[in-house]
């Protein structure tokens, strides 16, 4: 069974618009972070699953169409198609759009995951020095089992 080139076509660039659209959003979630508005970051944190979501079953109904095909998966398949060298030239040239953008959006989603963590572990500093905690509270012994600092520990009982 032959692939139906404009039909994928159609499916690679709804997942290219998809990805431009996620990158658009994590370039929204990098302003929200900057500004620390914790309101507008739970909107774009549903936005980013919902999304998320459909680019998943985009790229999973295009991997199911290639297996019924008896067909590897993209970009293996590229090579295998059947047809005009223009028909597989613009599948393949959506293909590298779609692996870029996914890149890029890998790492824009990395450089927010960091940010994010860096916030947290500011806010949980900052609530240690609230609730008198030393620094060192959150030291492991050998074991791997929490202790708490000698300052906090009784040493001595009389």
């Amino acid at each position: 069974m032959s692939l139906d080139f404009p039909a994928t076509q159609a499916r690679l660039e709804e997942l290219l618009s998809r990805i431009g659209d996620m990158r658009s959003l994590l370039q929204r979630e990098e302003e929200v972070l900057s500004a620390r508005d914790a309101a507008l970051l739970d909107e774009v944190t549903v936005a980013k699953e919902q999304l998320a979501r459909t680019i998943n079953q985009l790229s999973l109904a295009l991997s199911d169409d290639l297996k019924r095909r008896g067909m590897p998966a993209m970009p293996a398949c590229l090579d295998m198609l059947p047809g005009s060298d223009q028909g597989r030239a613009r599948l393949a040239a959506t293909w590298q759009e779609i692996a870029a953008l996914a890149g890029e959006c890998e790492r824009l989603n990395d450089t927010n995951g960091a940010y994010i963590t860096l916030l947290r572990q500011h806010v949980q500093r900052c609530l240690d020095v609230l609730h008198e905690r030393p620094a060192n509270s959150l030291t492991y012994g050998p074991d791997g089992v929490g202790q708490r600092p000698a300052t906090s520990r009784r040493l001595l009982s009389v």
